[in-house]
């Protein structure tokens, strides 16, 4: 009788090593770049971010400096509450909120920004004259407040907020008008 005799293999020590140390490695691998991915789509909101509350503070600063050209034109001889409304209708015209409803090109903020003058902060009491024999000089603080909403992230999108969020920028700017 033939019989054919199935040669038996014998495995080596350590045979299929290889192949499992390139399997982790790319697991690994794999991981790490998932996570590079994640930093890379928190750092696009992150600035994106920063990119907005810098235009918002170029929008303050300039409503601060319109208020401060024109408080060098004041006197306080029309009164406090004149001279408080003067200088907050600078900063909440038709014109700035022409300017800040812009689309974002043009502006740089988000649409639906808006910029609010809060109520001014006199000193009490009132400087009368100055000591060096020239019109005392009265300071006036006023709150800026710039509000935007940041537009939410498309859906899916990894380490962003899927929802819009209120985003604002308070400053505060002291002026001296004349007494």
């Amino acid at each position: 009788m033939n019989t054919f005799a199935c040669p038996v293999t014998r495995m080596r020590p350590g045979a299929g090593f290889a192949m499992l140390e390139v399997l982790v490695a790319l697991l690994l691998f794999s991981i790490g770049i998932l996570g590079l991915l994640g930093l890379q789509a928190r750092a696009i909101s992150v600035e994106s971010y920063s990119e907005d509350r810098d235009h918002a503070a170029l929008a303050a600063d300039q409503c601060a400096s319109q208020m401060q050209l024109q408080a060098n034109r004041l006197t306080m001889t029309s009164g406090a509450a004149s001279v408080a409304a003067t200088l907050q209708s600078l900063c909440t015209s038709e014109g700035w909120k022409t300017y800040l409803q812009q689309t974002p090109a043009q502006s740089g903020l988000p649409n639906g920004t808006t910029l609010t003058v809060s109520d001014p902060v006199w000193p009490t009491p009132m400087p009368s004259s100055s000591n060096a024999g020239g019109p005392a000089l009265v300071p006036v603080s006023f709150d800026i407040k710039v509000t935007w909403t940041t537009p939410a992230s498309p859906a899916g999108t990894p380490a962003t907020p899927s929802t819009a969020a209120q985003s604002q920028l308070v400053t505060t700017t002291t002026l001296l008008i004349p007494n």
